[in-house]
Protein backbone atom coordinates (compact mmCIF):
# COMPACT_ATOMS: atom_id res chain seq x y z
CA UNK A 1 0.00 0.00 0.00
CA UNK A 2 1.31 3.44 -0.92
CA UNK A 3 1.85 6.15 1.65
CA UNK A 4 0.65 9.70 1.41
CA UNK A 5 3.48 12.04 0.53
CA UNK A 6 2.28 14.13 3.49
CA UNK A 7 3.32 11.32 5.85
CA UNK A 8 6.84 11.20 4.46
CA UNK A 9 7.10 14.98 4.53
CA UNK A 10 6.03 15.28 8.17
CA UNK A 11 8.11 12.32 9.39
CA UNK A 12 11.34 12.72 7.40
CA UNK A 13 11.55 15.89 5.33
CA UNK A 14 10.14 18.61 7.58
CA UNK A 15 12.46 17.79 10.52
CA UNK A 16 15.43 17.93 8.13
CA UNK A 17 14.25 21.30 6.80
CA UNK A 18 13.99 22.59 10.36
CA UNK A 19 17.49 21.27 11.00
CA UNK A 20 18.87 23.07 7.95
CA UNK A 21 17.19 26.32 9.01
CA UNK A 22 18.54 25.88 12.55
CA UNK A 23 22.04 25.24 11.24
CA UNK A 24 21.86 28.35 9.06
CA UNK A 25 20.57 30.45 11.97
CA UNK A 26 23.38 29.28 14.25
CA UNK A 27 26.26 29.27 11.76
CA UNK A 28 25.47 32.12 9.36
CA UNK A 29 23.51 34.42 11.67
CA UNK A 30 25.29 33.52 14.89
CA UNK A 31 22.23 33.10 17.09
CA UNK A 32 22.19 30.65 19.99
CA UNK A 33 20.79 27.15 19.74
CA UNK A 34 18.16 28.16 22.28
CA UNK A 35 17.02 31.15 20.17
CA UNK A 36 16.94 28.99 17.02
CA UNK A 37 14.89 26.36 18.85
CA UNK A 38 12.42 28.97 20.06
CA UNK A 39 12.06 30.44 16.55
CA UNK A 40 11.36 26.99 15.08
CA UNK A 41 9.20 25.75 17.94
CA UNK A 42 11.46 22.78 18.67
CA UNK A 43 13.70 21.92 21.60
CA UNK A 44 17.27 23.09 22.04
CA UNK A 45 18.24 19.42 22.38
CA UNK A 46 16.84 18.77 18.89
CA UNK A 47 18.93 21.64 17.52
CA UNK A 48 22.02 20.17 19.18
CA UNK A 49 21.29 16.72 17.74
CA UNK A 50 20.88 18.20 14.26
CA UNK A 51 24.05 20.28 14.47
CA UNK A 52 26.15 17.36 15.70
CA UNK A 53 24.74 14.97 13.09
CA UNK A 54 23.12 12.68 15.66
CA UNK A 55 19.66 12.97 14.11
CA UNK A 56 18.33 13.32 10.57
CA UNK A 57 21.74 13.27 8.89
CA UNK A 58 20.66 11.23 5.86
CA UNK A 59 17.76 13.48 4.81
CA UNK A 60 19.66 16.66 5.73
CA UNK A 61 22.49 15.55 3.46
CA UNK A 62 20.09 14.72 0.63
CA UNK A 63 18.18 18.02 0.86
CA UNK A 64 21.49 19.89 0.85
CA UNK A 65 22.11 18.62 -2.69
CA UNK A 66 19.43 20.96 -4.04
CA UNK A 67 20.56 24.54 -4.62
CA UNK A 68 16.94 25.68 -4.67
CA UNK A 69 16.21 24.06 -1.31
CA UNK A 70 19.29 25.73 0.18
CA UNK A 71 18.18 29.07 -1.27
CA UNK A 72 14.74 28.61 0.32
CA UNK A 73 16.34 27.63 3.65
CA UNK A 74 18.47 30.79 3.63
CA UNK A 75 15.43 32.93 2.82
CA UNK A 76 13.57 31.32 5.73
CA UNK A 77 16.38 31.94 8.19
CA UNK A 78 16.75 35.53 6.95
CA UNK A 79 13.03 36.08 7.52
CA UNK A 80 13.31 34.65 11.04
CA UNK A 81 16.08 37.15 11.77
CA UNK A 82 13.96 39.99 10.34
CA UNK A 83 10.99 38.83 12.42
CA UNK A 84 8.65 38.20 9.50
CA UNK A 85 8.87 34.41 9.15
CA UNK A 86 5.66 32.85 7.86
CA UNK A 87 5.09 29.25 9.01
CA UNK A 88 3.34 28.60 5.70
CA UNK A 89 6.92 28.37 4.42
CA UNK A 90 6.74 24.69 5.38
CA UNK A 91 3.70 24.26 3.10
CA UNK A 92 5.38 26.12 0.24
CA UNK A 93 8.54 24.03 0.42
CA UNK A 94 6.46 20.83 0.63
CA UNK A 95 4.56 21.85 -2.50
CA UNK A 96 7.84 22.64 -4.25
CA UNK A 97 9.44 19.32 -3.31
CA UNK A 98 6.49 17.09 -4.20
CA UNK A 99 6.05 18.78 -7.57
CA UNK A 100 9.72 18.61 -8.56
CA UNK A 101 10.90 15.22 -9.83
CA UNK A 102 14.56 16.27 -9.81
CA UNK A 103 14.43 17.21 -6.12
CA UNK A 104 12.50 14.04 -5.29
CA UNK A 105 15.26 11.99 -6.95
CA UNK A 106 17.98 13.92 -5.08
CA UNK A 107 16.36 13.07 -1.77
CA UNK A 108 15.85 9.44 -2.71
CA UNK A 109 12.11 9.43 -3.33
CA UNK A 110 10.19 8.17 -6.32
CA UNK A 111 7.08 10.23 -7.06
CA UNK A 112 5.21 7.13 -8.23
CA UNK A 113 5.66 5.44 -4.84
CA UNK A 114 3.51 7.97 -3.00
CA UNK A 115 -0.03 9.26 -3.14
CA UNK A 116 -0.08 12.98 -3.93
CA UNK A 117 -3.54 14.31 -3.08
CA UNK A 118 -4.50 17.89 -3.80
CA UNK A 119 -3.20 19.68 -0.75
CA UNK A 120 -5.77 21.85 1.05
CA UNK A 121 -2.99 24.31 1.90
CA UNK A 122 -1.52 24.35 -1.62
CA UNK A 123 -0.37 27.94 -1.82
CA UNK A 124 2.13 27.64 -4.66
Amino acid sequence: MSKLFCEVYIKDIMPAIRALIAKDLVTRHGISQWAAAKALNITQASINYYLTGQRGFKMISRLSRSEEIIRMIREASDSIIRGDFDYLFFCRICTYIRSNNEVLKKIGLDKESYIHPKCPTDIS
